[in-house]
């Protein structure tokens, strides 16, 4: 009898492990609607710190802060899981587990979706509980230089490193460049200024003011200094019209890059916001107002989506086709390329938003 009970036993012992497995794999099913549940509640966590997490960055943005990179690829994350998940809710919603019996392949569907759910909400539990850093962003490093573009040039080379060993020499506070007209006077220094890029810790920025032959070194330096406070004072007055929102000041951003003096700037807003008393809608306008036709019909397009809805950049392109938005006449390809240049005209203005880094999918802004 003992010989039975040990050999039994044994025999159980063995099949322990077989055991586990069927248990786990039945608790797939049984804790189907639960973990469920508790994957929405979850999500909605992460969701909500998230959230938090952008606030914060959006605030320290305007101050001129830049995004951690660990906070940048933590949001990556969350971004990549949200959209995991919610398309695994979706999916089964629709399947849900009947209260009134089970046949073969609704078993099947249970376990397989069940056990989806079960990793998913570790993945969001885990995310969730990751210690987000409370500095969010570091303080941006201004270039000290703006490199200008420059064609290939033909000999040059020679010139440019004479003159760049005697800049750098101990010392030397002014330099003077002379030649006839067309020698290549302004693409030499347009090349000195590329060179400061390199350099590191001696200049604080490179300044580049085109001046009359009759030079007055103490009013051009009494000339940057008043034109960099009214360039302080415009900025504050975006700021203040934009009401701090990243978006508009983007918008503003990228369409007073191109400017370079006061009045620009000034004349510029004044055109921006003189139709109307709002802040935000003329912005907006403003950006839309200097796309092409083609580019203004294919965002009108991305409308008819639902909010924040993202969408392919290949199966975008090929519904502005289909609908002849973009014209075929030049061939497929030409129809194509010319897509793919709105898309990244549209993303450069901030009228649509690129999911990730991949850039293969976008939104339109909410």
């Amino acid at each position: 009898m003992a010989d039975i009970a040990s050999a039994f036993c044994a025999c159980f012992q063995g099949l322990q492990p077989v055991f586990n497995r069927v248990g786990t794999r039945a608790g797939y099913i049984s804790k189907f609607d639960d973990n469920l549940s508790k994957l929405r509640s979850a999500l909605e966590d992460l969701i909500a710190k998230r959230d938090d997490v952008v606030c914060k960055v959006n605030a320290e943005e305007i101050k001129g802060h830049k995004q951690l990179n660990e906070v940048e690829r933590w949001r990556s994350k969350v971004e990549t899981v949200e959209t995991n998940t919610n398309l695994l809710v979706a999916k089964a919603s629709r399947q849900r587990r009947s209260t009134c019996g089970y046949c073969f392949i609704n078993i099947f569907s249970a376990y397989s979706n069940g056990k989806k759910i079960s990793k998913n909400l570790d993945e969001v539990q885990k995310l969730s509980s990751e210690k987000v850093s409370e500095v969010v962003t570091r303080q941006a490093t201004l270039p000290v230089v703006i490199e200008q573009p420059v064609q290939q040039t033909f000999g040059l080379d020679t010139n440019l490193q004479r003159t760049w060993s005697c800049l750098m020499e101990d010392g030397v506070r002014t330099l003077g460049l002379h030649g006839v007209a067309g020698v290549g006077k302004t693409t030499l220094l347009t090349l000195i200024e590329s060179e400061f890029v390199e350099v590191k810790g001696n200049f604080h920025v490179v300044i580049w003011v085109t001046v009359s032959e009759d030079v007055d070194i103490k009013m051009i330096q009494d000339d940057i200094g008043t034109l960099d406070g009214e360039m302080l004072e415009h900025a504050r007055n975006i700021v203040e019209k934009c009401l701090g929102l990243p978006l508009l000041l983007k918008v503003i951003g990228k369409s007073l890059s191109s400017k370079k003096t006061a009045d620009e700037w000034h004349r510029e807003l004044c055109t921006m916001f003189e139709a109307t008393g709002d802040e935000v809608f003329p912005v907006l306008k403003y950006g839309f107002d200097n796309l092409k036709d083609d580019a203004k019909l294919c965002l009108k397009y991305c409308a008819l989506f639902p909010e924040a809805y993202k969408i392919r950049d290949d199966e975008l392109v090929e519904y502005w086709i289909g609908e002849g938005i973009i014209d075929e006449e030049d061939g497929r390809k030409r129809a194509m390329d010319r897509g793919y240049d709105i898309i990244d005209t549209l993303v450069k203005a901030d009228l649509l938003v690129e999911v990730d880094k991949s850039k293969q999918k976008v939104y339109m802004t909410a």
